[in-house]
């Protein structure tokens, strides 16, 4: 990759245009090698991506009525992230440091130079942080309403296979 920085986000923008979602991994292929992870980056960096640790992560395309670059995608990007990882670990919640390492390995840089402002105010603006003990948890009113998502999520899932196994031993009661 002998383009610059801004050569790059041009070529991807391009390949942006007129789409609604695109696939992570068609826009970056290969991140095995530096020149395919450092693609991977600027686009974490400047487009906005949906479900972007996932294997299916996309990229919204300009098409999309949610689409945004720059410094706005990547701060949607970082809280998306973080997000993820705070909602896994539940009510303990992540040591800040912990959510600048994540950052850092799919940034490729630091948090201020991406979203343009600090880690520290970035977390204290949208989640519970403790500066004593550096550690960032989800708001509970926010762990509450995944919870019981995820509880309707499995209740429609047992109603489906209680369904299933009915219709199997054709018992129609």
């Amino acid at each position: 990759m002998s383009r610059g920085k801004k050569q790059e986000i041009a070529s991807i923008r391009r390949e942006l245009v007129g789409e609604r979602e695109v696939r992570l991994t068609r826009l970056s292929p290969d991140s095995g090698t530096d020149e395919g992870e450092r693609r991977r980056q600027l686009i974490w960096q400047n487009f906005r991506i949906r479900d972007g640790t996932a294997v299916n992560a996309f990229v919204i395309g300009e098409a999309h009525p949610d689409w945004i670059e720059g410094k706005e995608a990547a701060a949607a990007n970082s809280a998306e992230l973080f997000e993820g990882e705070l909602f896994s670990s539940g009510v303990a919640g992540v040591h800040v440091d912990r959510l600048s390492s994540m950052h850092s390995h799919y940034f490729g840089g630091g948090f201020e130079k991406c979203v343009g402002k600090k880690l520290r105010a970035f977390v204290k603006e949208r989640y519970e942080y403790d500066e004593k003990t550096g550690m960032v948890k989800a708001p509970t009113k926010l762990l509450t309403a995944l919870r019981k998502m995820e509880a309707r999520g499995l209740i429609e899932e047992e109603r489906y296979a209680s369904e299933r196994k009915r219709a199997r031993t054709g018992d129609g009661s």
